[in-house]
């Protein structure tokens, strides 16, 4: 009789993933009033590689807001942070 077997991804582990997100968290400073929700969008869509305008809906900020910021901080900056921020994440978790 035969088997029948679903392969799944292999997904990273919730913890590690919020483990990874609150440390960079304290590497992304953005100034003003809504800085930390800006942040934790982006390390959140990098992190799970969605979309800022998605994830920024579940932070109560618009994605218009997130746009600001990152033009305000510099474009170049934040991507070249993300990408960092990416490469060292899935490493740890690999």
């Amino acid at each position: 009789m035969w088997e029948i077997k679903m392969v799944t991804p292999v997904l990273p582990h919730q913890n590690n993933v919020q483990q990874i997100g609150y440390k960079l968290l304290s590497m992304l400073n953005f100034k003003g009033k809504r800085g930390e929700e800006v942040a934790r969008t982006l390390i959140s869509a990098c992190l799970w590689n969605d979309s800022v305008e998605s994830k920024s809906r579940a932070y109560g900020v618009s994605p218009q807001t997130v746009r600001n910021y990152v033009e305000e901080q510099g474009v170049e900056v934040v991507e070249k942070l993300l990408e960092q921020v990416r490469n060292s994440s899935y490493g740890t978790l690999t």
